[in-house]
């Protein structure tokens, strides 16, 4: 059997949180261990194993750049996943720009962030 994809979600808004929450929570290899609705609840991360940040860009965006950095420096390994409400070329910069692994605007997380979060996350490894 394979390790699942621990998974943590940064999001402000209830309605899309649990819109993620539920489409990960149908996926067998994929667990949700953490819910955050602001980027100072991202200490709290440290420590759980975290494979993949699925993350909204407004939420990073308030933050002062150091929470996420110092995330990043003390959890290289976690893979980061920026959400956005926007489509527009600005958006992706932004997200290229924390660095983020993958961008998904919120309006195509349906369609496209199961594939991301299988593309970005750890290979899998027999337990």
């Amino acid at each position: 059997m394979s390790r699942r994809i621990r998974v943590a979600i940064l999001e402000a808004s209830a309605e899309v949180h649990v819109a993620i929450a539920a489409l990960l929570a149908a996926e067998p290899d994929v667990d949700v261990v953490r819910h955050a609705r602001t980027a100072a609840e991202l200490a709290d991360l440290y420590e759980a194993g975290v494979d993949v940040l699925i993350a909204d860009l407004g939420v990073l965006g308030r933050s002062d750049g150091e929470l996420l950095q110092g995330f990043r420096s003390r959890c290289p390994h976690v893979r980061l996943v920026v959400t956005s409400s926007g489509e527009e070329g600005e958006y992706r910069d932004a997200a290229a720009r924390l660095p983020a692994d993958v961008w998904v605007p919120k309006t195509r997380l349906a369609g496209e962030l199961l594939a991301a979060l299988r593309r970005i996350a750890p290979q899998q490894q027999p337990s």
